[in-house]
C-alpha cells in the first residue's frame, strides 16, 4: 500500500464510500456521460475536497494562540489577532487563518506557523513550487501554463511559472557560486577528501547539433554522466536472462545531465 494511505485505510475507505455515492448519482442522472466526463468531474470533486481540507488543517494547527512570542530583533512580540491568509496549492488557492502577532519595539508583523510551514502567503506552496518549475524548464511559459490548466486544473499565469521557474535558477546559481568559493579553500577540500568514499566506475555520453542562434550558428551539446547498478534478480524473467546473460542485466543510476552552446 502507498505511504500516502497507509494507517488510513478506515478513512480512505469511508471518503470513497461518499464519493461513490455521488459518482452513482452523476451516472444515473446522465447517462450519456462517458468515463471522461465521469472522471473530469471527480478530478473537481477532489480538487475542491483537498482545498478546504487543507486550509481546515492548517486552521487548526494554530487554534491555541500563545499570548507573546520572540521577535528577530530581541524583543517579545505580542497577539494581535487570527488574521486571513491564503496560498496558491496544488489543489487550489487554500484560505486559512493563523494568529499575527507584532513587535512593539521594531514594529515588525510576523505569523510564527506561516515561519513554521514554510508558508508564503499571497505566493505558490512548497508542493506547487516544483511542478511548476519542472514545467517551466521543459517548455515554454505559455505553453507550460496551458499543462498545467489540463494536468492540475488549475489557472496559473505564464508570469507565476516563470516566477517559480526562475527562483530555482537563482538557488542553483547560488550553490554553484558556493561550490566554486568551496574548491578554492585547501581546508574544505582537505576535509571533503578525508569524508569521500572510495569512487565508483562514472559513465558519460554526450550528443551534439547545430542550431542558429541570432545571426550565428552553434553548436548545442547535450551530455549526461551516471553510474550503473545490477538489476534485481527478480526483475529479469528466466526468458530474459537465457537470451541477454547477467552481465547486461545493468540500470543507470544518479543521473544527471547538462547542456552548453559552443562556437562552431
Amino acid at each position: 500500500m502507498d505511504i500516502t494511505t497507509k494507517g488510513n485505510e478506515a478513512l480512505v475507505e469511508q471518503m470513497a464510500e461518499l464519493l461513490a455515492e455521488g459518482v452513482k448519482e452523476w451516472i444515473e442522472s446522465e447517462p450519456e456521460e462517458g468515463i471522461g466526463e465521469v472522471e473530469t468531474r471527480m478530478r473537481h470533486l477532489l480538487q475542491e475536497v483537498g482545498k478546504r481540507a487543507l486550509g481546515k488543517s492548517i486552521s487548526a494547527a494554530d487554534e491555541r494562540c500563545q499570548r507573546q512570542t520572540s521577535c528577530d530583533c530581541g524583543g517579545t512580540a505580542r497577539y494581535v489577532a487570527r488574521r486571513p491568509a491564503k496560498v496558491l496549492s496544488v489543489f487550489g488557492w487554500v484560505a486559512y487563518r493563523r494568529a499575527y502577532y507584532l513587535c512593539p519595539e521594531c514594529r515588525q508583523g510576523q505569523s510564527p506557523l506561516d515561519r513554521r510551514l514554510g508558508l508564503r502567503p499571497g505566493q505558490v506552496s512548497a508542493g506547487l513550487h516544483p511542478l511548476l518549475a519542472l514545467l517551466g524548464v521543459q517548455t515554454s511559459f505559455q505553453e507550460a501554463s496551458k499543462t498545467v490548466k489540463r494536468l492540475l486544473l488549475l489557472d496559473v499565469s505564464d508570469n507565476t511559472i516563470r516566477k517559480e521557474t526562475q527562483q530555482v535558477g537563482q538557488r542553483r546559481a547560488a550553490q554553484e557560486e558556493r561550490w566554486h568559493v568551496e574548491s578554492q579553500e585547501p581546508a574544505f577540500l582537505d576535509d571533503r577528501q578525508r569524508k569521500q568514499e572510495a569512487p565508483r566506475r562514472l559513465y558519460g555520453s554526450i550528443d551534439g547539433v547545430s542550431v542558429p542562434i541570432g545571426d550565428e550558428w552553434r553548436e548545442l551539446r547535450a551530455g549526461c554522466w551516471y553510474e550503473v547498478a545490477p538489476v534485481s534478480k527478480r526483475q529479469w524473467p528466466s526468458r530474459f536472462r537465457k537470451r541477454v546473460g547477467q552481465l547486461e542485466g545493468l540500470t543507470a543510476e544518479r543521473i544527471s545531465y547538462y547542456l552548453s552552446l559552443i562556437h562552431i
